[in-house]
């Protein structure tokens, strides 16, 4: 009996011996071969055309996710096949193993990804994009999301580590940040309506906006309405901190800059509001006044005229208002100044006041 059992472990461990090399043959993933004048660049082509397998597969991926909104249309990120290409000279997988082959000139070397390999370059790769992105160069960004595509392709062969779910939600990240700009939005008080391009926002929170011209309104019942135009690119940041004024909470006296002899006929404007002129008040109006004049073949001169008056609270610009006249006679040019600067300063006193 004895005898009968060694006979039979023999030659099981035979038949063992004659199925190992498809057993191990079965856990490569991926192989290809290279060739070279020395060990080292062989394997480096093996490496290579071991890669441009997985870079195959991604090229197009990448140019698909390479692209962003803009004026409703698509607008590609510059990102040429020769950039693309750099992947496989990269070392993005890890463990990658060698066998020299027999040749009759030069090296040849088989490259292959096994199971083990396998999940180490997935793990590297799942944990250098597993970071915060948003300090990041535009360089910095577009390896990340090379790395992530590469990474969507291993996982296809093993998801155990880490799903495609977690890597597609990274790779949005990273797309954005790219492509996109970001906007804070600390306003005070909390309770604010916030619309930027009458879509609806809300208070500290970080949104991705298209790198173009935007409008922003903040309102809230009982306060001064703020409306901003403001511009942001691709990669930028920018931080709205504001606190909205009260309607309530006109100055009793204000400051005024700009007024030379205007200042008498401006403090009548600033009677009908109840307030006082004080130089030393924080509450201030200020005026720019631009006069630039025309060419004519006439004797009389003609001029265009253009006043700003804001209202500021120390260097915080609270309401502005603008008024242009394109034709002014030199004779009848103070009488028009005046007369514009009153209106501009009496719709900034209203506007701060009653809106």
């Amino acid at each position: 009996m004895m005898e009968v059992m060694i006979l039979l472990l023999n030659k099981l461990l035979f038949l063992l011996f004659l199925l190992l090399p498809s057993l191990l043959s079965a856990s490569i993933i991926l192989e290809a071969q290279g060739s070279g004048e020395s060990l080292q660049s062989a394997k480096k082509d093996a490496l290579v055309a071991l890669s441009s397998l997985i870079q195959v597969n991604i090229n197009s991926s990448l140019t698909t996710n390479l692209q962003t909104s803009k004026h409703n249309k698509k607008e590609d990120v510059k990102l040429t096949t020769q950039d693309i290409s750099t992947i496989t000279t990269q070392n993005y997988l890890v463990g990658v193993k060698y066998e020299k082959l027999p040749t009759s000139k030069g090296v040849k070397v088989k490259a292959y990804l096994d199971d083990e390999a396998l999940q180490k370059s997935i793990q590297t790769l799942y944990e250098a994009i597993n970071r915060d992105v948003s300090h990041l160069s535009s360089n910095e960004l577009e390896e990340l999301l090379k790395k992530s595509e590469y990474l969507l392709v291993l996982i296809k062969f093993d998801d155990t580590i880490v799903s495609k779910q977690k890597v597609l939600a990274l790779r949005d990240t990273i797309q954005k940040t790219l492509t996109m700009g970001q906007i804070t939005l600390h306003i005070l008080p909390k309770d604010v309506n916030i619309w930027i391009d009458n879509q609806k926002f809300q208070n500290d929170k970080t949104y991705f906006i298209a790198p173009t011209k935007h409008q922003i309104v903040i309102k809230k019942d009982g306060y001064l309405t703020l409306v901003r135009n403001f511009y942001i690119y691709k990669n930028h940041k920018i931080t709205f901190h504001n606190h909205l004024m009260k309607k309530s909470t006109l100055p009793k006296t204000i400051a005024i800059r700009g007024a030379g002899i205007f200042l008498a006929d401006i403090q009548s404007e600033l009677s009908a509001y109840h307030i006082q002129y004080d130089k030393n008040s924080d509450y201030i109006i200020s005026f720019r006044i631009q006069k630039q004049q025309i060419p004519t073949y006439l004797d009389v001169k003609m001029y265009k005229l253009q006043i700003v008056a804001n209202l500021q609270y120390k260097d915080k610009l609270l309401v502005s208002k603008r008024g242009r006249l394109n034709t002014v006679v030199e004779m009848q040019l103070k009488q028009k100044e005046l007369r514009l600067l009153r209106a501009l300063i009496k719709a900034v006193l209203k506007e701060y006041s009653l809106r």
